[in-house]
């Protein structure tokens, strides 16, 4: 039932239940194997190198692992296979919608741990199916790492895409008018809602979210530029600040209402890709910082496997029956 590799992870006993009828079938396994085999993996990895800390000591010594380089090398050699396949995979030529984004991750460098990059890719296919495309790690966010980052999706095969969603990394809007010529490029309501927030007196803000609500939940991109144009009417001399960014940005939190009206929900932020970042701080707490840049991927690429796998039991927005904003 279990093979070599299993063994050393250590013995577990299941007591088999039987069914008056049918086939009983354990899914105790199925779904998150993978994962945990990368959680161990980075876990032992940790406390091989000699970056652990008392939080990873304490997860060994309750996993009974047996601390060899065996263990650490068959784990590694079956999660090096899965993140070969992931970020070689031959991808689709046109994705309607793409998410970028980064978190930050601490790495342990050989010396001391330092905080890089990892950037994420969600696209949206023609069907309507969201998908991880790929994880990458770099030393920071810029405009030389995301033109790299989509060189690399374009090297897997995109051709097009029409709308990318981001945070307001300036990198993201230029590498993507580069990277994608053609495409569309929207800031993120969510963000731009926060970074609105460091320009307005905290007294005004509860007021002012909710002229900004009232705009981004227009029906039409006119509609919206309107009643902005009636906020700087309001606001101009009491908050020039807030008049002054909502101008440097108002194209770019906008241009969601150019695609169609159905989609607007799913595309006016990176939410998707905000959850998918939750996940992956939730299952790194543990151990607080990664050992190296690859057992960062073979944690977050089987959790992406696994994701994309959920994903596929529903479409993300749909393309029948559209009507434009």
């Amino acid at each position: 039932m279990f093979g070599e590799s299993d063994r050393l992870l250590g013995e577990l006993n299941l007591l088999r239940p039987y069914a008056r009828s049918g086939k009983f079938e354990t899914k105790l396994f199925e779904n998150y194997s993978r994962i945990d085999k990368a959680l161990v993996s980075m876990i032992v990895e940790s406390y091989l190198k000699g970056v652990s800390t008392r939080k990873v000591e304490a997860v060994v010594s309750a996993l009974d692992i047996e601390l060899s380089h065996a263990t650490v090398s068959n784990l590694s050699h079956e999660l090096d296979e899965l993140v070969t396949e992931f970020k070689t995979s031959p991808l689709r030529s046109y994705y309607p919608y793409l998410y970028v984004d980064a978190l930050y991750l601490k790495v342990f460098n050989g010396s001391r741990f330092v905080s890089k990059a990892v950037m994420i890719a969600i696209g949206v296919n023609e069907e309507g199916y969201r998908e991880i495309l790929d994880i990458d790690i770099n030393h920071e966010e810029s405009n030389a790492s995301y033109e790299a980052f989509f060189d690399l999706l374009k090297e897997r095969g995109i051709e097009k895409v029409d709308l990318i969603i981001s945070d307001g990394h300036r990198g993201i809007k230029r590498a993507a008018a580069h990277s994608f010529v053609g495409s569309s490029w929207q800031l993120c309501t969510v963000h731009f809602k926060r970074n609105l927030l460091k320009v307005v007196p905290q007294k005004d803000s509860k007021s002012i979210l909710e002229d900004i609500n009232v705009m981004l939940q227009s029906k039409t991109l006119e509609d919206a530029i309107d009643y902005a144009n009636g906020m700087a009417g309001v606001y101009e001399v009491s908050h020039p600040k807030l008049i002054k960014f909502l101008s440097d940005n108002l194209m770019d939190v906008l241009t969601f209402l150019s695609f169609p009206k159905p989609h607007h929900r799913k595309i006016h932020s990176t939410n998707v890709l905000e959850r998918f970042n939750k996940e992956v701080k939730r299952r790194t707490k543990v151990v607080g910082a990664f050992p190296s840049d690859n057992s960062v991927l073979r944690l977050l690429v089987p959790l992406a496997v696994d994701t994309n796998a959920k994903w596929l039991d529903r479409k993300y927005v749909s393309w029948d029956n559209l009507v434009q904003s």
